[in-house]
């Protein structure tokens, strides 16, 4: 999926449509299925608002208001 693909910080409106892609992707997917993303750390700041360290994972879901809620984090050892 394209908008999985690395955005860099410096570029603001990327990671605003790389944010809007993947949330609209997101709220797509049945609330029940359990999916997994694969993406870059600063893809994941922008579309969980989550700064991760490589190799950690985000666990999210969409709330009541249609947001990427954060639910936790993983680190893989």
């Amino acid at each position: 999926m394209p908008a999985l693909n690395q955005v860099f910080l410096a570029d603001l409106s990327g990671m605003r449509k790389t944010a809007d892609k993947t949330a609209k992707y997101m709220k797509s997917i049945p609330a029940k299925q359990l999916t997994v993303l694969v993406s870059h750390v600063t893809n994941i700041l922008a579309i969980a608002g989550v700064n991760l360290s490589s190799g950690e994972m985000a666990v999210v879901h969409i709330d009541a208001a249609g947001a990427v809620a954060v639910d936790g984090r993983i680190m893989i050892a």
